[in-house]
């Protein structure tokens, strides 16, 4: 998913202040983990060892768009290298997107 689309990402109204704090110390003082292995895995794969998980609106039944389920900190540090311009807009980052299955 793009940067330009994780700035979508709905989050549930209980963990919004996890996102914006995040986001906001990430503005700030950019990712504080200097783990080697960390740095490495964040350099190849472009995200955290485990992903944000999101879920499609379609599948809650609402028009939301993808909400975020698990990985608050991680979306608002993600946010927050963006607004950085540490990374750029446009390109891929991971995330697990549940979708509905479409039956025929």
């Amino acid at each position: 998913m793009s940067g330009v689309a994780l700035r979508r990402v709905a989050v549930p109204r209980p963990y919004q202040h996890a996102v914006d704090e995040a986001r906001w110390r990430t503005l700030a003082e950019g990712i504080q983990d200097d783990r080697p292995e960390i740095i490495e895995h964040w350099h190849t794969a472009r995200t955290w060892l485990r992903s944000p998980i999101l879920v499609a609106g379609d599948v809650t039944g609402t028009s939301l768009g993808n909400e975020c389920l698990v990985g608050f900190t991680r979306l608002g540090n993600l946010l927050g290298l963006l607004d950085r311009q540490d990374i750029p807009e446009y390109a891929p980052y991971r995330v697990w997107l549940g979708t509905a299955v479409r039956r025929p």
